[in-house]
C-alpha cells in the first residue's frame, strides 16, 4: 500500500491537472467571447448553459461523485466564464466604438 506522503503527492499531481485544465477551459472562454463579439452573438446562452451542467452531473456519475457537488462546481466554472466573456465583450464593444 501507498505512504500518506504518495497519496498526497498524487493528489497533488491531480490538482495541477485540474488546474491546467481549467486554464485552458477560460482560454477557449476567451477565443468564445472574440467570436461572440465579432458575429454579434449574445453572451449569455441558458441553454448551453443548463445541458453543460447536467451533462457534467452525467459524467459525475461514473466516478460516484455526488450530483449536488459536481452541478455546484460547474456552476461556479460557468459563472467564472460569463464574467469573463462579459468583460471582453465589453472591452471589444468599446474599441469598435
Amino acid at each position: 500500500m501507498p505512504s500518506l506522503e504518495e497519496f498526497r503527492n498524487e493528489i497533488d499531481q491531480l490538482d495541477r491537472t485540474i488546474i491546467e485544465a481549467l486554464g485552458r477551459r477560460y482560454d477557449i472562454c476567451r477565443d468564445v467571447a472574440k467570436y461572440k463579439s465579432e458575429n454579434d452573438i449574445p453572451m449569455m446562452q441558458p441553454h448551453r448553459v443548463e445541458h453543460v451542467k447536467n451533462k457534467a452531473v452525467e459524467m459525475g456519475k461514473q466516478y460516484r461523485l455526488n450530483p449536488d457537488l459536481v452541478y455546484n462546481i460547474y456552476s461556479l466554472i460557468i459563472n467564472e466564464s460569463c464574467r469573463l466573456e462579459d468583460e471582453i465583450i465589453e472591452e471589444l464593444t468599446e474599441k469598435k466604438s
